[in-house]
């Protein structure tokens, strides 16, 4: 708490919500406890950065997979800076999204690791964050960021549909709540037709300022319920 109540004062007009994987060639699920703060660079002086709480469980129970909650037990910092990317991830599977937290990884359509791979070669040392829903869940169910680029040699079985996705990338996941459509439908997304950022396609990607409101939602939810 000491070391945010400094920061707030470096930094003057910082939002800040002041409460208390990875990638594996086997793909199999990595109890050891990490600390997302170590993984993620940050000036004390820069202003683009949001406090959050830690992740929380809420995608509904499952019988092959449990969340790790203890894998996000510290607070973190979600990087707001000019560089920063955002894209809306729409799965077809919960139990696919479940099955990410656990591994640390993602896959998408070809045409949607098409558009995340660019993104990253384009952008190697920003950070690419990606908004997760379940297409017809009514919800956004958490928050991840892209670690590295789409590897085309690796497949995974952890799928629902296995056979159906081709190529693999690590992804951390930084935040697990479920967070109603209804708290977003203030955001429309300009690069698409001005549709509600709910009605995103997957891998539609966010202008800056959308995605930064995004984060700010998750960042201060339960401020906000």
């Amino acid at each position: 708490m000491l070391y945010v109540t400094q920061l707030a004062q470096l930094t003057g007009d910082i939002d800040i919500a002041c409460l208390p994987n990875i990638w594996s060639s086997k793909y199999t699920a990595n109890t050891t406890n990490s600390t997302v703060l170590s993984s993620i660079s940050f000036s004390p002086l820069s202003t683009d950065t949001i406090f959050s709480d830690p992740p929380s469980a809420s995608l509904s129970p499952m019988v092959d997979y449990e969340l790790p909650l203890h894998r996000h037990i510290e607070p973190y910092i979600y990087d707001t800076s000019p560089l920063s990317r955002f894209f809306v991830i729409k799965s077809f599977s919960e139990d696919d999204v479940r099955a990410s937290v656990v591994h640390g990884i993602w896959t998408s359509t070809r045409l949607g690791n098409q558009r995340l791979n660019a993104a990253y070669h384009e952008s190697p040392h920003s950070n690419i964050c990606l908004f997760f829903l379940v297409n017809g869940s009514c919800k956004f169910c958490g928050v991840a960021r892209m670690l590295g680029p789409i590897d085309y040699s690796k497949e995974s079985n952890i799928w629902v549909e296995a056979t159906r996705w081709k190529g693999i990338f690590p992804v951390q996941w930084l935040q697990v709540q479920d967070i109603p459509n209804k708290v977003f439908r203030y955001l429309r997304v300009s690069t698409n037709n001005y549709k509600f950022v709910t009605s995103s396609r997957d891998t539609q990607e966010l202008p800056h300022h959308i995605g930064v409101s995004m984060l700010n939602i998750y960042a201060n939810f339960r401020h906000l319920k």
